[in-house]
């Protein structure tokens, strides 16, 4: 890529924005950077993880995926790689993939090798992308921080207050029980109404439905039979709108007299490249073995058995609360 040094390209690295094309040994301040890692949110600030967080992620799972390479050296180049993955991010900035056109891609590359060459981390430049291993442990550290942003959109801004005592426990228990039966009445009433006004224009509604189907399939009809009409374009205008013909997605189906189940077992005698097997955890094995295996067996693949308690109110009837005490 030709180099443009005149690339307005800012920074929150620092107040000085550094040749990101020949960077110097001071313009890689380590200290620097991970304080910055630590401030900057992933997702351009719409994430509660931290770069970071997400780098000791990558890390972390780099090492669990190539435990049987790795073997606990810090030191492995892959380690090394993960740690280093997204620091050109303090150079380029934070952009989204999405929006990555070839010139950006490069450049992150530029920066990003240069970055290895610093830290050590030649082997690694054989590959033109990073190694696979380290690309997986990527993709779980995202599947994580997507599954946290979900969690903080869903918490409530409002602040839970705690009863200071058994009496207003009480009282806000009771405002919990007026409120859910009439809640109740409301839906029931909703409901009732619904259905009433479901069964008074029933017979309309139907005899409407089977009017315009069959409509319908008339002038499908008449269009199947007039390809003249269609042949420089798939629609026509008429008096009351357009009608003509939609080109659907590609898909396979079944031929008549087969089934997919079917079709499956000859393709795999005459197309057997042409089979996938799909791959998914086994959670009742593991939960009914979970005992055996113990929590350091389960924990080194990432992995716990959980027995969580849900709490639960249980009201009482409105016969019950008027019906005097005995």
């Amino acid at each position: 890529m030709p180099k443009n040094k005149a690339l307005p390209i800012i920074t929150p690295y620092g107040p000085q924005v550094p040749d990101i094309y020949a960077l110097r040994p001071c313009d890689i301040d380590t200290r620097k950077i991970l304080d910055w890692m630590e401030k900057t949110k992933r997702f351009n600030g719409h994430s509660p993880v931290s770069l970071l967080y997400h780098t000791v992620l990558v890390m972390r799972y780099t090492a669990e995926l190539g435990r049987w390479f790795v073997r606990g050296n810090p030191e492995h180049p892959w380690i090394k790689t993960a740690g280093v993955h997204d620091l050109h991010e303090c150079f380029t900035g934070d952009i989204l993939t999405p929006v990555k056109n070839t010139e950006i891609k490069a450049l992150e590359r530029d920066v990003f090798e240069q970055l290895m060459i610093h830290y050590g981390i030649s082997d690694a430049l054989v590959a033109p992308e990073l190694p696979d291993i380290v690309k997986k442990a990527d993709v779980l550290a995202l599947n994580y921080e997507v599954s946290e942003r979900q969690k903080m959109t869903r918490r409530k801004a409002v602040p839970v207050l705690a009863p200071a005592n058994d009496r207003e426990m009480t009282e806000i228990l009771g405002i919990y029980a007026e409120t859910a039966s009439r809640l109740k009445k409301l839906e029931a009433e909703c409901e009732l109404k619904i259905k009433e006004i479901r069964e008074k224009y029933a017979d309309e509604t139907a005899a409407l439905k089977n009017t315009a189907e069959a409509a319908f399939k008339r002038v499908q009809l008449w269009a199947e039979r007039s390809p003249g009409r269609f042949e420089t374009r798939k629609s026509a205008d008429t008096v009351y709108g357009r009608i003509g013909f939609r080109t659907g997605t590609p898909k396979i189906k079944p031929r008549r007299g087969f089934t997919f189940a079917s079709a499956l077992e000859l393709v795999k005698l005459h197309l057997p490249g042409f089979v996938r097997t799909s791959e998914e955890l086994n959670k009742e094995l593991l939960l009914m073995k979970a005992d055996e295996l113990g929590a350091d067996k389960l924990s080194e693949v990432g992995l716990e058995a959980v027995q969580e308690e849900t709490f639960y109110i249980e009201l009482k009837s409105e016969k019950e609360l008027t019906a005097p005490n005995r």
